[in-house]
């Protein structure tokens, strides 16, 4: 394909905009094969993607390490939790305003918990206490 060039062009500006073409170009390449490799749309797709309900939700259990009721942060050394693909580990979380019944939350009592990450923090958001054999 042959470009016309305006005469008052220097060899760097045709080179710079053959070099800004070129990128256009790969980036184009790139773009339609992440595109093509995108996952159809269909039913079951958006199915497996939407939010898990109550009836699904993962629990996780650990240990109290630090509750603060003033700010409803606490500090849970707990084990996997799945929903987040997060290994076991220390960690400070915010308790969701709906957990009402913080009395399981003292230091050493192990609990259940369902979390979540919410705009980009991890919340508590529900508590029981560990189920029985």
């Amino acid at each position: 394909m042959t470009q016309l060039l305006p005469t008052d062009m220097t060899t760097a500006s045709v080179l710079k905009a053959g070099r800004i073409a070129a990128t256009g170009w790969v980036m184009g390449a790139v773009m339609g094969i992440a595109h093509a490799q995108t996952p159809a749309h269909d039913a079951a797709s958006i199915a497996a993607a939407a939010p898990a309900t109550s009836a699904d939700t993962a629990w996780s259990q650990g240990q109290v390490v630090r509750w603060d009721p003033r700010t409803r942060k606490i500090t849970l050394k707990h084990g996997p939790i799945t929903s987040l693909e997060m290994p076991p580990m220390t960690m400070v979380f915010k308790v969701e305003d709906s957990v009402s019944d913080t009395s399981a939350l003292q230091p050493g009592a192990t609990v259940r918990f369902v979390a979540a990450q919410i705009k980009g923090a991890y919340v508590v958001t529900q508590v029981a206490a560990p189920t029985t054999p």
